[in-house]
């Protein structure tokens, strides 16, 4: 269970238990702490995030260049591979819809996934 939701719930048995003033007020200041804490992680996540959806859009715009205006496809494709293999996620040959791109896509992007979660 969730730290926080945790401590939410000790604030609210102390405040329904007749605790003292005391004790409700060292659990609300822990409830606060912890907020605050997750709102610090979240925070941090949400930017690591940021930059690594800019670094695959950075590097689909080099391929794009590389493509247009210099050494051709192949060299552009270079750029694709060295972006999805880095963190290990080029699509095993042996995965269902690795040979169909357009199959691969509608199966693996976000709204497929959203319904996955959702049935």
């Amino acid at each position: 269970m969730d730290p926080l939701f945790q401590l939410a719930e000790e604030v609210e048995r102390a405040m329904n238990g007749g605790r003292s003033n005391e004790c409700l007020s060292i659990a609300i200041t822990a409830l606060v702490a912890a907020a605050k804490l997750a709102a610090v992680r979240h925070q941090a996540e949400s930017e690591k995030l940021q930059w690594l959806l800019h670094d695959n859009l950075t590097a689909m715009q080099a391929a794009w260049i590389e493509w247009k205006h210099g050494a051709g496809a192949d060299s552009a494709m270079e750029w694709i591979e060295n972006t999805l293999d880095g963190p290990d996620l080029i699509p095993d040959e042996d995965e269902p819809n690795s040979q169909n791109a357009q199959v691969w896509f509608d199966a693996n992007c976000s709204q497929a996934l959203k319904r996955q979660q959702e049935a």
